[in-house]
This record gives structure tokens, C-alpha cells and sequence, in this order.
């Protein structure tokens, strides 16, 4: 897997087919894709566009100016007709782009989002505690099911951004912008056909978050992910892969559950 630099954007591109483009949400390096990348390249040109979550200016740092940059990665590669799939912040993302570009959207697969805008708040860590690499690590450990599957070089990740100061202000105002935004417009005016993978076991954005999202949805189908935390893609990649590869595979028409 090799990310390219090229006008500014950090990529990666690998295989051919129809396009799948893969995005992320805020700690979501391209390892994270690894296995998807690995699975899908198979049959379908996969894409991930490195989104630059905390590399911003302050000011710029809105859901809806992330969807942008995400239309003007997929317009500059000149993509059409692509599967979107997203995880986390990057699958409010992904939605948002969905909503002004539903023509150049095939399907959707949305994982571990935060669609319950009323729901409380996470209390923030203080300085002190994101200071701790063990208070940090046993905050990524809260997103697996099985803590022992944590790679110690996402731990190494996390705890290293959120000591630049820049990064982890930036890190804050996405977290809270993700928790408040009022996605339900967006979902109710989709017809995009959308899968919903969920670990059944998310701390973070628990089942009801995918069980509100499919109420308001007409066109998607759910699936859970037994023994799965937040971060179904690493955490049983083998079940993920094969969910996404099938609804990409069936036709449009008949994608709703499928």
C-alpha cells in the first residue's frame, strides 16, 4: 500500500473495477484500511482519500468544509458513479457529500456514525489525562470489543497527535461538531441505496445510533457484527469485508436488504 502526494492531496490507489472509495474518521490513518484495501482491490479500483482533519486552519473546521474537500478529491480524480465507504467522523462526512452530490454516489456503507444529535454529550479528557500515554491508551481500548486487538501503533498514533496543541484543538472542536451536528435531514431525503455495518459491541457510538439511522433511512439495509467494538474494519476484518464486498456486488436495484 503506497500513499501518493500529488496538488495537495495525500492518497491512496490501488486496483481496478468500479470505484470504492474509503474514508476515514479522525484517527483513521490508511492502516486502518489495510485489509479492506487488500480484499476489495480484488474485484474494485479502491481509493482513500487521507483526510486532513487537524492539518486545517481553525476557522475551517466544520463537517460541511470536509465534505467539500471530499468533493473536490473525488471532482480532481475525476470519479463517478462511486461506493462510498465511511467510517466515524468520515461517514458524517461522507453523508453530507452524499446530500449535494447524490448522482455521483452509487452506494453507501456507513460505519460507527454519530446520527443522534440529542444524545449526551462524551465528557471530554482534561490536559493532564491526555498527557498520560496510559490514560490514552485506555481510551482507544474503549473503541474494541477485545482490548488485546489495540495496535500498540495506534495508541503511539493518538497519544503523539494529541500533544500537538493545534492538533488536539482541532481534535476537540471536530469531536464536538460530530456529537451536535443534526443529521436527520440528510438521512431522511437519502436514496442512495446505504449499508450499515455496526459492531454490536460499539461503546462509542453504541447500536442505537445505527437503529436511529435506519428508522429514518427508506433505502438500507443493517447488520450487526458480533464480538465488535467501534472499529469493525480492524477488529473483524474478515465479516466487514465480506458485508461491503457483497452489497457492492448486488445490484442497485435490489441492494436493500440484500
Amino acid at each position: 500500500m503506497t500513499t501518493q502526494n500529488f496538488n495537495g492531496h495525500r492518497f491512496v490507489d490501488e486496483g481496478n473495477g468500479s470505484t470504492v472509495v474509503l474514508v476515514g474518521g479522525i484517527f483513521t490513518h490508511a492502516d486502518f484500511w489495510k485489509s479492506s484495501i487488500d480484499f476489495l482491490k480484488v474485484e474494485h479500483r479502491v481509493i482513500i482519500p487521507l483526510m486532513p482533519y487537524y492539518d486545517v486552519p481553525f476557522e475551517y473546521l466544520s463537517l460541511k468544509y470536509f465534505s467539500k474537500i471530499l468533493h473536490d478529491f473525488i471532482y480532481w480524480r475525476g470519479l463517478t458513479d462511486v461506493t462510498i465507504v465511511a467510517h466515524g467522523v468520515g461517514a458524517q462526512v461522507a453523508l453530507l457529500y452524499n446530500h449535494f452530490n447524490p448522482l455521483n454516489v452509487r452506494r453507501l456503507v456507513l460505519s460507527g456514525m454519530n446520527s443522534a444529535a440529542k444524545a449526551a454529550p462524551r465528557p471530554e479528557p482534561s490536559f493532564l489525562e491526555l498527557a498520560d500515554k496510559r490514560h490514552v491508551s485506555s481510551l482507544v481500548k474503549e473503541a474494541f470489543f477485545d482490548p488485546r486487538q489495540v495496535p500498540m501503533a495506534l495508541v503511539d498514533s493518538v497519544y503523539n497527535t494529541l500533544q500537538n496543541i493545534p492538533r488536539r484543538l482541532a481534535v476537540g472542536a471536530l469531536l464536538r461538531a460530530s456529537q451536535r451536528i443534526d443529521l436527520s435531514n440528510q438521512l431522511q431525503h437519502n436514496r442512495t441505496p446505504t449499508l450499515l455495518v455496526w459492531g454490536l459491541d460499539d461503546k462509542l457510538t453504541p447500536p442505537e445510533h445505527a437503529l436511529h439511522s435506519y428508522d429514518i433511512l427508506s433505502h438500507a439495509s443493517l447488520k450487526f457484527i458480533k464480538h465488535c467494538g467501534h472499529v469493525p474494519m480492524v477488529e473483524q476484518p474478515a465479516e466487514f469485508n465480506q458485508l461491503v464486498n457483497d452489497f457492492i456486488r448486488v445490484d442497485v436495484r435490489s441492494a436493500v436488504g440484500y
